[in-house]
């Protein structure tokens, strides 16, 4: 069971049905639309992109990094 997500957040039920570029690009915009803490991360981490989007999290970052 994976944890709640955060408010706002929402993940299409066939995520995971998805091409595998697709479901990169779903996840760089979940993270970038979940908006960020005061601290400046966002709330919908790279790390529950991971699990929820099932993309490791080396190629998320570089993705996210634009590499």
């Amino acid at each position: 069971m994976s944890a709640p997500l955060p408010q706002g957040v929402t993940i299409p039920l066939d995520v995971l049905d998805r091409p595998f570029e697709e479901r990169i690009q779903l996840a760089i915009a979940t993270i970038r639309e979940s908006g960020t803490k005061p601290d400046g991360n966002p709330f919908f981490s790279a790390r529950q992109a991971e699990k929820h989007f099932q993309i490791p999290r080396s190629t998320l970052g570089c993705s996210l990094q634009g590499v």
